[in-house]
């Protein structure tokens, strides 16, 4: 089919049947919204009797090629969900960090610089409190090919919060400075993994692996996938970077994957055989018409 023929069809009275981007949830948790009590661990100093944590990071990897769930284009995130067991800091809040990789070679994670490259990162104020749940702002773009990795966090507590000789803490006994991350023994999968140099877990470690089997931590990872396009923009078909980046080229590309049968030509998600169909050219100069927002 030719350009000419792309143009032409753009006159027709028929319109796009649904959006290109639709809203997903990824979890590797069986049960999402059950925080047991007394089922997280941490690395941390008991000071009778309060504990302070050292630091801790806790991780969980998706292998967005084979979850079904993701489209041709990719996953863009907006948030991440998770809950906690317990939350104590003397302030009353502290600062978790999450952060999202993109896992170079795949299978379990091991380290920034190694196999993982930065994608986001994002931080979310815990209010003192147990078994609750919170949502962190943290935006990421990976495409369908990626394995995805993200760690959630906080620093090392001890140095600061207990009493000496361990930190510059004053107060003799210590305070109580923890972060318990939720879990649930209710099933998972993919491996829960933690991270903690202080109790000599200088990269992540599958709990399963290190005798907590039954620590399922709770993560939920929210954003788009769409049917192709680059950077989130479905018409940069040929995924330029130059400006302008929509521009004839994307009309041949988007030529070149409808012949193909690739599912980036199914710009309006039918599922109606012929998937692929006149409409998807009305969609495709519509969102070439609308520009990337």
């Amino acid at each position: 089919m030719s350009n000419t023929r792309l143009m032409a069809v753009a006159g027709l009275a028929l319109s796009a049947t649904a959006a290109w981007a639709q809203p997903v949830a990824l979890t590797q948790s069986t049960n999402t919204t059950t925080i047991t009590a007394g089922n997280s661990v941490s690395c941390n100093l008991t000071v009778a009797p309060n504990q302070i944590c050292a630091d801790n990071d806790y991780w969980r990897s998706f292998n967005l090629n084979t979850n079904g769930a993701i489209l041709a284009g990719g996953l863009t995130v907006s948030n991440v969900q998770f809950g906690w067991e317990q939350a104590q800091f003397p302030t009353g809040t502290q600062t978790i960090t999450v952060t999202l990789y993109r896992d170079t070679n795949g299978g379990a994670p091991v380290a920034v610089g190694t196999d993982l490259v930065q994608v986001g990162t994002g931080t979310l104020g815990v209010a003192n409190g147990t078994l609750a749940f919170g949502t962190c702002n943290v935006a990421g773009v990976f495409a369908k090919t990626d394995t995805m990795v993200v760690r959630i966090g906080h620093p090392d507590y001890i140095p600061t919060y207990a009493p000496p000789p361990n930190g510059t803490n004053t107060n003799a006994t210590g305070e109580a400075a923890t972060f318990f991350i939720g879990s649930n023994a209710l099933g998972q999968s993919g491996p829960s993994y933690i991270q903690s140099v202080g109790c000599g877990l200088a990269t992540p470690g599958d709990l399963a692996a290190i005798g907590f089997p039954n620590m399922h931590i709770i993560m939920i990872v929210n954003g788009t996938t769409s049917a192709g396009g680059g950077g989130g923009c479905y018409p940069n078909c040929d995924l330029s970077t130059v400006a302008p980046i929509l521009n004839v080229n994307d009309f041949v590309c988007f030529n070149n994957k409808f012949a193909a049968g690739d599912t980036y030509a199914n710009c309006d998600l039918s599922t109606v055989a012929p998937v692929l169909n006149v409409n998807d050219f009305v969609c495709f100069n519509n969102k070439f018409a609308a520009g990337c927002t």
